[in-house]
């Protein structure tokens, strides 16, 4: 063997890249949806980048096309998984700045001679980054940054970090090997404050998480107002109603005696009508349900001119009210906003639940939109008609992951001017 170093090198650093793919792979799991519909394909370019990347190291070393080459591997590799773009890009620019710092922490801080010398330097490299992975897994709420979607300014933002500090990396790799120190401490900073800036936007989501907890207290603060101020109106009207009662039944005898059978109905519908409140449109002794559903139809009967209710379901269902608000609240926010741009302004709602399943359809009047069909579905494509379009719009991905942690199934439709909802929950305990 003529350059046993550099077989045992090439060797060595086939070896680490092993632990070192397999971090970055981690690491975009602490970001992202795993994409398992295609996890065959996914392994085998995971399998290529392990390889093209080992190559192109024991090639160039650390030089521009080797990041380059990384690069295009990680944004390869984020492509495989179910987010959104913005968070796709955001993630690989900070897998890539995070593995870019290690490297030239360890290439400053140790010399190039570390880097020729069994690869000991891409070792340390990968243990640093491990460490950072390691960091993050016990400063991170993992699940709820997997659910949080980057929209516009906080997307960019978020991204000039890593970014930022990839072009500063990329300026420090022409310092004087005098300066090696001085890179080494400027590497370390970028490391720092990249992990800084992700433990801040973990504060971030749970603030944000706490104020959108706040609103749903207070929203059910408001529903259950709303149900008391209906449930003390109907007592009213019953209260009224038996104080009469012996001038009621006096009169009804009166009547019956004259044998009267029309002027009797009429009278016996009087009653009826005094004892219905007309702010009371649901009553299935679900408090959830009812409290819910008599705020928003009543909301949705001051601004449309038709609002159907067919509601059949009992006082108990294995429903988290959380859930439940989410589910009924954007729906039914979505079709009032819909129903009245319409001619028609017509809503109808039906709730059933039986053996287990609770059924949800919520139907209204719609303008015109474009659709197009998906698997034999036609599903509708209905941009938010909202100013604020992006924080707007995403109520329809919000009842979707309801949907999902009840097992259950949700399809849109639209035809001849109406848009119909159709939800199926599992109301069973699994």
């Amino acid at each position: 063997m003529i350059y046993p170093e550099i077989d045992q090198g090439v060797l060595a650093e086939f070896i680490v890249n092993i632990l070192r793919v397999s971090m970055i792979k981690q690491a975009a799991e602490l970001f992202l949806t795993g994409g398992e519909r295609k996890k065959r394909m996914f392994q085998a370019v995971l399998a290529v980048y392990y390889l093209a990347s080992s190559a192109a190291y024991c090639l160039w070393k650390l030089s521009a096309a080797y990041e380059l080459l990384n690069l295009a591997g990680i944004l390869v590799l984020v492509g495989f998984y179910e987010d959104g773009w913005k968070k796709k890009i955001w993630a690989a620019s900070v897998l890539f700045c995070l593995d870019m710092c290690c490297l030239f922490t360890v290439f400053f801080i140790f010399g190039e001679d570390a880097l020729y010398n069994f690869y000991l330097g891409t070792a340390a490299g990968v243990l640093l980054f491990l460490a950072c992975v390691f960091i993050l897994q016990h400063i991170l709420d993992v699940e709820e940054l997997k659910e949080a979607e980057l929209i516009g300014k906080q997307a960019l933002a978020l991204t000039a970090v890593p970014a930022a500090g990839v072009v500063l990396l990329s300026a420090v790799m022409g310092m004087e090997k005098a300066q090696d120190m001085l890179a080494g401490l400027i590497c370390v900073c970028v490391l720092i404050v990249n992990l800084s800036v992700l433990y801040l936007y973990h504060g971030l989501l749970k603030s944000a998480r706490h104020l959108r907890e706040r609103d749903s207290y207070r929203q059910q603060t408001r529903l259950y107002q709303n149900q008391l101020e209906v449930i003390m109106e109907s007592q009213g009207r019953i209260r009224a109603l038996r104080h009469d009662m012996k001038n009621h039944l006096l009169a009804l005898q009166a009547i019956a005696g004259r044998g009267d059978s029309g002027e009797l109905q009429e009278y016996l519908h009087g009653m009826r009508d005094f004892m219905v409140n007309p702010s009371e449109y649901v009553m299935t002794g679900n408090e959830q349900v009812d409290s819910l559903l008599n705020y928003k139809i009543g909301k949705a009967a001051e601004r449309l001119s038709s609002v159907k209710t067919d509601i059949r379901i009992p006082e108990e269902l294995h429903l988290n009210s959380f859930d439940l608000n989410v589910v009924l609240g954007n729906l039914l926010d979505n079709a009032v906003e819909s129903a009245i741009q319409t001619e028609e302004k017509k809503l109808e709602l039906r709730m059933r639940a039986e053996k287990g399943l609770l059924f949800l359809n919520i139907r209204n009047s719609c303008p015109e939109k474009q659709t197009e069909r998906k698997g034999g579905t036609r599903i509708s494509i209905f941009p938010t008609t909202k100013a604020d379009r992006e924080n707007h719009g995403i109520g329809l991905k919000n009842v979707q992951a309801i949907v999902e942690k009840y097992h259950g199934d949700m399809e849109l439709t639209y035809e001849n001017g109406w848009f119909e909802a159709d939800i199926m929950l599992y109301l069973k305990e699994l």
